[in-house]
């Protein structure tokens, strides 16, 4: 995940994207996970609101990552598991 902040008629906006492939098509997407609207807008009421986003996606892709490690052992606990009960 990332935060992007893109341009739409002159203005700009921000939002918190993942980028994706398309399994079928293989090409590559991006899935926006939440729009927070107008940059000036967002900046006028927080002057401190894109370090502190950046700061929520650095969170949520460590948030991620720990999941992805938690499901993977997992898996192998339970091949392991698996493997040692059948009989050889």
């Amino acid at each position: 995940m990332y935060l992007q902040i893109f341009k739409n008629r002159n203005q700009e906006y921000v939002r918190i994207a993942e980028s994706y492939r398309d399994p079928e098509t293989k090409k590559p997407k991006i899935r926006v996970i939440q729009n927070f609207g107008n940059k000036e807008k967002l900046l006028a009421e927080n002057p401190n609101a894109i370090e502190e986003l950046q700061k929520k996606v650095d969170q949520m892709n460590l948030e991620k990552e720990h999941t992805e490690v938690s499901m993977a052992t997992q898996r192998v606990s339970a091949f392991i598991e698996h493997a040692s009960a059948q009989p050889s």
